[in-house]
């Protein structure tokens, strides 16, 4: 059985190119890279290389995302963003950070999930198994599956 991880590079490589990032390590190691701090209110968007300077002295131009308000912060930080990239890919690939101020939230929040309560009906046809974590659980699935047809991903936790 092969993992996802060893055809990660060639699956994804147009899409990374597109955005001129000649492989994806810059943003999946971004929180390694930048520090978990800078990591949390900045994200790389694109490298912006010049025409016939790929792999040149003068490096690339990281654009950079940061959140509502935080922008002046990470204008202040690139000379270490610049430093502990090029430290990552072992020469100088970027020689310049430009900071965009993000309009939303970074990472968007993920959507709360609202609690199901079981109905009366499916309670009854679960009341037969002994565990009562179990029953909770099936009673979930079972109320799920009544009001849409299909489960609906995760349950919330049980207790």
């Amino acid at each position: 059985m092969e993992t996802l991880g060893k055809h990660f590079g060639s699956l994804t490589k147009a899409a990374f190119e597109r955005f001129g990032f000649a492989q994806g390590d810059l943003l999946s190691n971004w929180a390694v890279i930048a520090g978990n701090l800078t990591a949390e209110i900045c994200r790389p968007e694109k490298l912006k290389w010049q025409r016939g300077s790929e792999g040149s002295a003068r490096g690339a131009t990281l654009v950079v995302k940061a959140a509502p308000g935080r922008a002046l912060e990470v204008q202040y930080q690139t000379p270490q963003i610049i430093e502990r990239v090029n430290q990552f890919f072992g020469y100088a690939a970027v020689g310049a950070v430009k900071v965009l101020q993000g309009t939303g939230a970074l990472y968007p929040p993920k959507r709360e999930r609202k609690a199901v309560q079981p109905d009366d009906q499916t309670l009854a046809l679960v009341a037969s198994v002994e565990d009562p974590q179990l029953q909770a659980a099936l009673a979930i699935l079972g109320t799920n599956i009544r009001q849409n047809g299909k489960p609906a991903g995760r349950s919330p936790q049980v207790k």
